[in-house]
């Protein structure tokens, strides 16, 4: 449950006070209500997920820099995609139904590493979210509570899939 890696993680809980809909899905963290632009100018609310390395039942931290995207391909005002988003097209298994991985972003902060979660979120809201925020006053900070969608049938969480990177493998 989030209420319990929140308890062990300070960076999550400051995104949570902060207002972000925060929530967990197949080892992933989500940020929903991401407003950006679309290639048309138009305002579109896209999710950023990120892998989770669990160290314990609760302890989380990053696996590197690098975010999932539901969306597509965030625009800046003058209608060119925004730049400095390396990554592409790309596909990611999660279990709630209303996330749709479409693409991966990597944006390396001059330090060469973010310090925590929340620091990587605020980074990639502020890239991602500028535009829409300018244009259309959008606020990525909804305070909105998301359910955790949980069908597994174990009393653990499991800690290891993403350190192997097998998260994602779903059954035919």
């Amino acid at each position: 449950m989030i209420s319990d890696v929140i308890e062990k993680n300070a960076d999550i809980k400051k995104l949570l006070d902060k207002g972000y809909a925060v929530s967990l899905d197949s080892n992933h963290l989500v940020v929903r209500d991401i407003p950006y632009l679309d290639d048309k100018g138009t305002l579109q609310i896209g999710a950023i997920v990120s892998v989770i390395d669990f160290v314990s039942q609760n302890k989380a931290q990053m696996k590197d820099h690098q975010i999932y995207f539901c969306g597509s391909h965030p625009h800046e005002l003058n209608g060119n995609p925004i730049r400095n988003l390396g990554g592409g097209a790309t596909k990611v298994h999660l279990i709630s139904e209303d996330l749709l991985v479409q693409r991966s972003f990597s944006n390396k902060p001059p330090s060469g590493k973010f310090l925590d979660w929340f620091e990587k979120i605020e980074s990639y809201v502020t890239i991602i979210s500028g535009p829409a925020i300018d244009k259309f006053d959008a606020n990525p900070l909804t305070f909105r509570f998301v359910e955790e969608d949980c069908q597994s049938v174990f009393k653990f969480r499991d800690t290891l899939s993403s350190r192997s990177e097998i998260g994602e493998l779903v059954p035919n």
